[in-house]
């Protein structure tokens, strides 16, 4: 499935998302995470198990699609700068999204894998959590509250 960014409103943003997303994988995320994580290249690269000159390449296209640097480097290492910042905040979203994704698809592929057990106190019982489970419930077709 292709992904269309709405181009009818030609902006500088759109122009430039649409290019973030056909040159970028969800694995520069993780790397995006791993060099800000670990401050250098050489370390990230051994934690992503890749070689240095695999971690440089691509955070070079990284900050090509960006169209900007995204890290300070010293010789102490890399350190994000404002837009980096702002850039590892989307990354996190993004991957968040995408493990949300994966257990939703888990638990619509597994009907057992839907039960859920609250332990709450009495008066929550009683008066919150029905009116919780009732509007989750509601999201997931053919599931009941026992």
């Amino acid at each position: 499935m292709a992904l269309k960014v709405d181009t009818r409103r030609s902006s500088p943003a759109n122009a430039q998302t649409e290019r973030m997303v056909r040159k970028l994988r969800f694995g520069h995320l993780l790397l995006l995470e791993a060099l800000h994580r670990c401050g250098t290249i050489q370390e990230a690269a051994q934690e992503l198990k890749l070689s240095r000159s695999a971690v440089s390449k691509s955070l070079g296209e990284i900050e090509s699609a960006a169209c900007c640097a995204l890290f300070e480097r010293s010789r102490r290492g890399l350190k994000a700068n404002a837009v980096g910042q702002v850039y590892l905040r989307g990354a996190r979203r993004m991957l968040n999204d995408l493990e949300a994704s994966v257990t939703d698809a888990t638990l619509a592929r597994t009907p057992d894998a839907a039960l859920l057990r609250l332990g709450t106190p009495p008066f929550l019982g009683a008066t919150l959590v029905p009116e919780v489970m009732k509007r989750a419930l509601a999201t997931l077709p053919g599931r009941s509250c026992a």
